[in-house]
């Protein structure tokens, strides 16, 4: 229920909020609405309250419970973003280091089992590749890549150590309904497309596939160089690279079993497994993975940011930079499609607040992209500067008609809520 909770203020910010269970039809259940900040006090509180009491890990036999049912790593990330949106800093890094730390020693279990795991990334490559941050490799002997896609997403269930390294809190689903009695992902299978549909109800925008074709010009979304051989192109979108294939645009995350880039080349070419079936999609819907937590507290860590040019000022917030693009390019080197790493990211050109800003929304948008994240890191970017500047200008880029339209109505911050102010004024009037 804090999940649930949680996520129907950032959606509709003021809403009715009730500690009982209802389990009778004569309890008063039309209840006047609680404000946004007054709910996620009650939710920081209690979660506080229980957190040491749960689960540390399950057994190793309860593989799936491990990231399928809720663990203390899952409370603590879910407190890294509670914190992150109440404006409390200092706490949503301190639950983040909890989280990161926890995975830390996951990866050291799994790696003393590396006779039996063999795809267990190496030491090197968590410390070189990953600044230390023990994400799920992609393949780095070979050209081919798309090794963290199948882990994390796709169809592989052999790697649960490996999975279980990364992921932190999921709901799972299953490819065979009948078989196991687990329910399907019925919401990626219709919304993202199938083997029978292959666009599902939603689809990439135009604006996506124009600035991964387009040259000469920044990116928006993929803005670093060498651009082409960010595996996250292929991997988010069904996008084969320099093949002619490219007319069929949808989505890839959460309906393709496998992924293989072929990068040897100037320009990578993608293949993809087969789309799961009608009724079939077996891929696991993620709440909380690693990169999730590690870009929160790379964007708490630029808000710690002091006002100032004296020596020591300037010394604090170039370490808080620091850190910050240290979390950051750990997740932006782990797409890269390279043998030979060569960072795409570069800290200098990173030195100011408003730079860092940018970079962790620009990588969350990267990383994240399909997991139903974005709409909401733009509504606490609003909620924090009090004003929707941020927010409507990722919307127009979109925009192919009615930006004027647009514009104006995104232009108040009611309108980011899913509300309408005439129905916010009747629940102050019931209050």
């Amino acid at each position: 229920s804090y999940l649930s909770y949680f996520y129907l203020i950032r959606a509709f910010r003021d809403v009715p909020f009730s500690r009982e269970a209802y389990i009778d039809d004569d309890q008063t259940m039309d209840l006047p609405a609680t404000k946004f900040n007054d709910v996620l006090d009650s939710l920081i509180y209690d979660l506080e309250g229980v957190k040491n009491t749960a689960v540390k890990r399950y057994p190793v036999t309860k593989e799936m419970y491990q990231t399928g049912r809720i663990t203390q790593d899952a409370i603590h990330a879910l407190l890294c973003e509670l914190y992150l949106w109440k404006k409390d800093y200092q706490n949503c890094v301190r639950y983040a280091d909890l989280v990161i730390e926890s995975k830390k020693a996951i990866y050291e279990e799994n790696r003393k089992k590396r006779t039996t795991s063999s795809s267990l990334q190496s030491t090197s490559d968590v410390e070189d590749r990953f600044n230390g941050f023990p994400l799920v490799s992609n393949s780095t002997s070979t050209n081919y890549f798309g090794d963290a896609y199948t882990t994390v997403f796709g169809s592989d269930r052999t790697n649960i150590d490996e999975k279980n390294q990364e992921i932190i809190f999921q709901l799972v689903f299953s490819d065979d309904p009948q078989g196991t009695g687990m329910p399907a992902n019925g919401a990626a299978n219709s919304f993202y497309g199938n083997s029978q549909s292959t666009t599902g109800l939603v689809a990439p925008s135009d604006y996506i596939y124009s600035q991964i074709e387009a040259s000469g010009q920044d990116r928006k979304v993929f803005a670093d160089k060498n651009k082409m051989f960010d595996s996250r192109i292929y991997s988010n979108c069904l996008y084969r690279g320099s093949s002619s294939s490219n007319s069929n645009k949808s989505i890839n995350k959460y309906t393709t079993s496998t992924i293989d880039i072929y990068a040897a080349g100037t320009t990578p070419e993608a293949s993809y497994g087969s789309k799961y079936s009608q009724n079939q999609n077996g891929s696991n819907w993620i709440i909380y993975r690693l990169p999730d937590i590690m870009l929160l507290k790379a964007e708490a860590l630029t808000q710690m940011m002091r006002e100032g040019s004296d020596t020591e000022t300037s010394e604090y917030n170039k370490s808080l930079l620091d850190r910050a693009f240290t979390l950051v390019n750990a997740i932006n080197k782990r797409s890269l499609c390279q043998t030979q790493l060569t960072d795409t990211l570069v800290r200098t050109n990173y030195s100011s607040k408003g730079d860092m800003e940018n970079l962790v929304l620009q990588e969350r948008q990267r990383e994240l992209m399909f997991e139903g994240k974005r709409w909401f890191d733009l509504v606490r970017v609003s909620q924090r500067t009090g004003n929707t500047q941020t927010l409507a200008s990722a919307a127009l880029q979109k925009a192919t008609t009615g930006a004027g339209l647009i514009s104006n109505h995104l232009a108040k911050m009611d309108a980011i809520y899913i509300a309408r102010s005439e129905e916010r004024r009747v629940g102050k009037e019931c209050r």
